[in-house]
């Protein structure tokens, strides 16, 4: 129980997280971040959320039940989310979640057409993040960490079809839509 005097711990995590995926930080290794899963996870479902807060985190994590924290499994678990990770939704968009909204990851492999629709996004106020295939959407969005969270991914056609899984696993992981077309709608912001 010394992780919960730890205040260290308590900022491996961010809020949206922690809310998100319902964990807590038990602590970090030389290689890994430990996290105590508040749910019961299935083998495969474990493997996604790790990967999903691995990309997330930039690390590799290891999630934990609650089987080895009996403390926690009455309802502790549920307080200590709250205690360190709770926060009150604001009366406005902040800077960060407006930005988030806003930022749209734009996948096509003909470069003409991508810078077509970047600057057509741009000019309604979009942020773009701008790639050629999945590989280099995952390294650019590895190099900027945290700096963003794109909440829709618009795929050429012709790419998506080449790499459906990947960009399903991408959106999942992102927790963005996945559109595969640019269609009218992705010009009218999420929040309005």
């Amino acid at each position: 129980m010394d992780w919960l005097d730890d205040p260290d711990v308590w900022t491996i995590l961010s809020s949206s997280l922690a809310q998100r995926y319902r964990v807590l930080p038990l602590g970090r290794d030389a290689d890994r971040i430990r996290l105590l899963a508040g749910d019961n996870f299935t083998g495969k479902q474990k493997q996604e959320v790790e990967a999903a807060l691995e990309f997330h985190l930039g690390a590799a994590v290891s999630l934990e039940g609650l089987e080895n924290h009996q403390f926690l499994e009455l309802g502790g678990f549920n307080e200590l989310l709250d205690k360190y990770y709770s926060f009150p939704y604001p009366a406005e968009l902040s800077q960060p979640v407006s930005t988030d909204l806003m930022t749209v990851l734009l996948i096509d492999d003909k470069k003409d057409r991508l810078q077509k629709w970047a600057t057509a996004l741009r000019q309604k106020g979009y942020r773009v993040i701008e790639a050629t295939s999945c590989d280099d959407a995952l390294a650019d969005l590895k190099k900027k960490k945290n700096a963003c969270c794109p909440k829709k991914i618009v795929v050429a056609r012709q790419v998506f079809e080449k790499q459906r899984s990947e960009f399903e696993i991408l959106a999942k992981s992102l927790n963005a839509e996945l559109i595969h077309d640019l269609p009218k709608e992705i010009l009218i912001p999420t929040f309005v």
